[in-house]
């Protein structure tokens, strides 16, 4: 729930600030806070699967060859 909380708060600075810092259309500002919510939003459930002992790693490094 924390990071559910983290993750809202980060992506709602990130949004203000490049809104107001940049000249980018609206449209790149929408696609880079849309990349980084995915992203952020996997590795909390990295995090929480890792958190609850469930072996991560191979999500992480890839599969072994």
């Amino acid at each position: 729930m924390i990071g559910w909380i983290v993750v809202r708060v980060l992506i709602s600075a990130f949004t203000k600030a490049l809104s107001r810092a940049s000249h980018l259309p609206e449209l790149v500002i929408e696609f880079l806070v849309r990349f980084l919510s995915v992203l952020l939003y996997v590795v909390l459930v990295l995090v929480v699967l890792a958190t609850l002992g469930i072996d991560v790693s191979s999500v992480v490094l890839g599969p072994r060859r």
